[in-house]
């Protein structure tokens, strides 16, 4: 019998603003690519890998089926995911169906508000209905911060001699990740579950989401059967596999 391997699709944490300047270009110039880079991981099953410092942060993913489109996952920002839906869009005519949140932290929710605009059902644990809106202020620095950070971010950047290039871009990505900070709305997912399996159809394709205890304790993993592919979010990193400690 003839094995097959199980691609195991993990989500890396990557709050880049609190750990160091992010980068930045202005909104003219902004490119998807400087955001996140997507990876087919199996037929019509996708990976979009966060580059550091963009606007992505976590990672995230989707899988195309013959009725609709999943979508795991939703970046740190509004501006991140609804540039990966216009990836989405390039690859496939299905439009999102439906959208899973792997858990609640910042960088796998941020861009909640633009599947709930569109009445994109978001799936979670309940958890993250109990979660998303508070804990993750912790990761969002309050309104006055970031206008405060932009300020002396423009500030410099005005100064700045125009031969500083290097520096200059810099401080533009920035600009570019602080405004689409302040544009985050904490928005809470709209179906969950704590236990057993949830079943999704799209079209053929089946995707089971369940839920495990590890990381925050409010944790959905997601499987696509006819691929082999399991999309663990954070409870398996680069450096630790899997990640059984549950924190919140």
């Amino acid at each position: 019998m003839k094995k097959r391997r199980l691609f195991l699709i993990a989500w890396t944490v990557t709050f880049a603003f609190a750990i160091a300047p992010p980068p930045f270009t202005n909104e003219t110039s902004a490119k998807t690519e400087d955001d996140f880079q997507l990876n087919k991981v199996a037929d019509g099953v996708f990976a979009a890998i966060a580059k550091s410092g963009g606007l992505a942060s976590g990672n995230a993913g989707f899988v195309v089926g013959d009725e609709g489109v999943l979508l795991v996952d939703t970046f740190f920002t509004p501006a991140a995911v609804e540039e990966l839906i216009a990836e989405i869009g390039k690859l496939t005519n299905q439009p999102v169906k439906q959208a899973v949140n792997t858990h609640y932290h910042l960088d796998h929710t941020g861009g909640n508000q633009v599947l709930a605009a569109r009445g994109i059902p978001i799936i979670a644990h309940d958890k993250v209905a109990q979660w998303q809106t508070t804990k993750n202020r912790r990761f969002l620095p309050a309104p006055e911060e970031l206008q405060k950070r932009r300020a002396d971010a423009a500030k410099q950047l005005s100064e700045l001699p125009e031969d500083q290039k290097d520096k200059r871009t810099s401080l533009e990505r920035q600009l570019r990740r602080l405004d689409a900070m302040m544009a985050i709305k904490l928005t809470n997912p709209t179906v969950t579950f704590g236990s057993g399996t949830v079943r999704l159809y799209l079209g053929k394709r089946e995707v089971m989401l369940f839920t495990l205890p590890g990381h925050t304790g409010g944790d959905v993993l997601a499987y696509v059967p006819d691929a082999n592919v399991l999309f663990m979010g954070d409870r398996v990193g680069r450096r630790r596999f899997p990640t059984w400690l549950m924190r919140q």
